[in-house]
């Protein structure tokens, strides 16, 4: 049988282009301490299973063929699909992101787009304060290593579970107001500093403040899903709070 999970998970393998360790990528915007520093200190792990990190990739591949074969109506007006930019700062770090969309016209970047799949949830904690939202700092960033100081910038969601009978979209676009440059750069500043202080002390950050702790409908076991389900690190075994291979998830759940 054609093994369809391995040609999905080769094909949407994440390469790292960083040649400088000390990287901040606008994506790693949203993590927690812990995880940042376990991206720096490890890099990026491959998944090995299908799961939501993997469909996200799927999704974000068909958008840019679609960017690609568009053409705008508009002489002027050029669409660029992953678009990577990078930007070096005072303290040693790189930041560096890659924009979903971006829309060029006349020698300067005009809009920035940023596709999410995500749960109808998640755009709802968006709309409670757009401008600050992770996904929205992460527009932030790659608007600031561009200096596209024109650009407006959006969240375009899809909600893979929207219930249109409640009047859900799947479609939702979400214009997220500009934040100053220098606010910016002192965000960057501070996290990248502090990641560097927790890598040059040869300690670990403290364990996630939430590890997402739910019970299986199945057993009725409650496991921490962020380390079991969304962290690479934990999966992997990485991080040193959550080792999958040392202890079973009912016991890492009561020690939790």
């Amino acid at each position: 049988m054609f093994d369809v999970q391995k040609m999905i998970l080769d094909n949407t393998k994440y390469v790292s282009n960083r040649t400088n360790p000390y990287t901040f990528t606008a994506s790693m915007t949203g993590n927690t301490l812990l995880q940042n520093y376990l991206i720096v200190v490890h890099g990026n792990q491959e998944e090995h299973a299908v799961g939501d990190a993997t469909l996200g990739s799927v999704f974000h591949k068909g958008m840019e063929e679609i960017v690609k074969n568009q053409n705008s109506n508009e002489d002027d007006i050029v669409l660029f699909a992953e678009q990577k930019a990078s930007k070096d700062m005072d303290n040693g770090w790189t930041v560096s992101g890659t924009t979903d969309l971006e829309v060029y016209n006349n020698g300067h970047t005009r809009e920035i787009h940023d596709f999410k799949l995500v749960k109808h949830y998640a755009i709802k904690k968006i709309l409670e304060n757009p401008a600050r939202h992770s996904y929205a700092m992460q527009l932030h960033i790659n608007a600031y290593i561009r200096s596209a100081v024109y650009a407006e910038l959006y969240i375009d969601a899809f909600a893979k579970d929207a219930k249109h009978l409640e009047g859900e979209s799947t479609f939702n676009q979400i214009k997220i107001e500009p934040i100053s440059f220098e606010d910016t750069e002192a965000y960057l500043y501070g996290i990248t500093d502090e990641i560097q202080q927790w890598v040059e002390s040869g300690q670990v950050p403290p364990k996630c403040d939430d590890v997402w702790l739910r019970k299986l409908k199945t057993t009725g076991e409650v496991i921490p899903s962020r380390c079991m389900l969304y962290c690479s690190f934990g999966k992997a075994g990485l991080c040193p709070h959550y080792k999958p291979n040392s202890r079973n998830s009912a016991t890492m759940a009561v020690n939790w």
